[in-house]
């Protein structure tokens, strides 16, 4: 797991690029999983051979399913986020469920989605409704 592991320093200097940059992530799983998703394209475009690193534990933890989890929606990690009241195991579920949505979103759309989301994140500064976001 160590490799997995050493990749995540690559995630935390997204929360800092993001943060200079004064996007509004609207939601902190839109923190989380923005941040995952820029970490998921610099691996598969710069060091592909780091994907199996990138992508094994996250797999396993959200594979396993989701039994021993007292939470599992966007709304309880909004709500839980800042305290970390889900717990760090709960709140590992909900990295590793990121990091494979994450892995979905690139697979789907490349490098050209992240740049369109950070565009539209650039745009859209306002407070928006759950329906509006």
């Amino acid at each position: 797991m160590m490799p997995f592991f050493d990749l995540l320093a690559l995630h935390e200097m997204g929360h800092s690029y993001t943060s200079q940059a004064g996007l509004n992530m609207h939601r902190n799983w839109m923190g989380e999983l923005f941040v995952n998703i820029m970490l998921h394209t610099y691996v598969a475009e710069r060091q592909p051979e780091l994907l199996p690193a990138l992508e094994t534990f996250p797999n396993m933890v959200v594979g396993a399913g989701t039994a021993e989890y007292k939470f599992t929606s966007l709304e309880d990690f909004e709500a839980l986020y800042a305290s970390l009241g889900m717990g760090p195991k709960n709140y590992g579920w909900y990295q590793s469920k990121l990091h494979s949505a994450a892995k979905d979103i690139y697979n789907a759309g490349g490098k050209k989605v992240l740049q369109k989301l950070w565009k539209a994140l650039k745009t859209h500064q306002e407070n928006m409704t759950d329906a509006e976001f």
